[in-house]
C-alpha cells in the first residue's frame, strides 16, 4: 500500500476506485465500504484508493484536539491489511474545507 501526503496533481494509477472519509476505528462498516472499493477496482482492473484527512475535520471546526480510536499509524496498518493500493491524506485546512462537494 502506497501512502501519498497532500492534494497530489496525479496520483500516477490513472483510474481509482475512490472513497473518501476520516474512518476512525474502521468498524465493521467501514471495512465493508473499503472491501467493496477493492473489489470493485479489482473488477475494474484498476487500483483501490481510500482519500482521507489529518486532523479530523470536526479539530478543524472546533478547534481542539479529538480522543481518537486508532492512531494514524494503527490505521495504516488495518487499511495495508484490508488490502487498498493507494491512501492519500489531505491536510484538513480552510482552503479544503471551503471546497464544494
Amino acid at each position: 500500500m502506497e501512502v501519498k501526503q497532500g492534494f497530489p496533481r496525479k496520483i500516477g494509477y490513472g483510474k481509482v476506485v475512490l472513497t473518501v472519509g476520516f474512518y476512525d476505528g474502521i468498524h465493521r462498516g467501514h471495512q465493508k465500504i473499503i472491501t467493496e472499493v477493492i473489489q470493485e477496482a479489482a473488477r475494474r482492473e484498476v487500483r483501490s484508493c481510500l482519500v482521507t484527512f489529518r486532523p479530523h475535520p470536526s479539530e478543524f471546526f472546533r478547534g481542539r484536539v479529538l480522543s481518537l480510536l486508532t492512531t494514524w499509524e494503527e490505521k495504516k496498518e488495518i487499511l495495508r491489511g484490508l488490502g487498498l493500493d493507494l491512501v492519500v491524506v489531505l491536510r484538513f485546512t480552510a482552503p479544503l474545507a471551503s471546497l464544494s462537494p
